[in-house]
């Protein structure tokens, strides 16, 4: 399994994606803005791990 740039750069704008749908939805409900972000970080970590082993596993 190598890592490339493009694996990388995919997982991150997977993982911004998810934070930002995530900041959005939290604020929306009245919840600041770095109260929201702590609470994104630690699953926004998750999915750029989950999606960068997906992303370097796929096949073309």
């Amino acid at each position: 399994m190598k890592l490339t740039w493009r694996h990388i750069a995919l997982a991150l704008l997977a993982t911004a994606l998810w934070v930002g749908i995530g900041l959005y939805k939290r604020t929306q409900d009245g919840q600041p803005l770095v109260e929201a972000t702590w609470a994104e970080l630690p699953l926004g970590a998750v999915v750029f791990a989950v999606s960068l082993v997906w992303v370097s596993r796929r096949r073309r």
